[in-house]
């Protein structure tokens, strides 16, 4: 039986890149890690030139460099 670890992946568990020696611990990592890395996803600011990998770096950028302007 394997135990999950605190991160609640069981131990060993891991979802490999079929592209590249990347190895995910969530399907959900391993899918975001395709679409930037493999397939070349970026977010756009609507304010600039700025791009992101994912959309919570996008939302941090929005926050400190063009709130209140």
């Amino acid at each position: 039986r394997a135990y999950k670890t605190s991160t609640g992946v069981p131990d060993g568990k891991k979802y490999p890149c079929r592209e590249c020696e990347y190895q995910a611990t969530t399907k959900g990592n391993l899918t975001r890690h395709q679409a930037t890395v493999h397939e070349g996803k970026k977010y756009s600011c609507d304010s600039c030139d700025f791009q992101a990998t994912t959309t919570g770096s996008l939302n941090t950028h929005k926050q400190s460099r063009h709130e209140g302007k």
